[in-house]
């Protein structure tokens, strides 16, 4: 299962502009919140929400991207 500390490992080892490694922190915290509230596990969802740009830098395409995601 992903861990929250391999998750920030991973995270970590692409992403390099640190407004990027805030984004992915807030919603890290934003997905935790959500599974509180749906009883799901807090700390696995946690690390998808930090992982969920882990590529961004390396393959954005902003005429294939899904701009009102962000």
């Amino acid at each position: 299962m992903l861990t929250l500390e391999r998750a920030k490992e991973l995270n970590d080892s692409m992403v390099t502009e640190e407004h990027l490694r805030l984004h992915a922190k807030n919603v890290m915290y934003a997905m935790g919140a959500m599974a509180d509230h749906f009883g799901e596990d807090r700390d696995y969802w946690m690390a998808v929400g930090y992982l969920h740009d882990y590529d961004y830098e390396k393959y954005y395409d902003s005429k294939r991207s899904c701009r009102y995601l962000h």
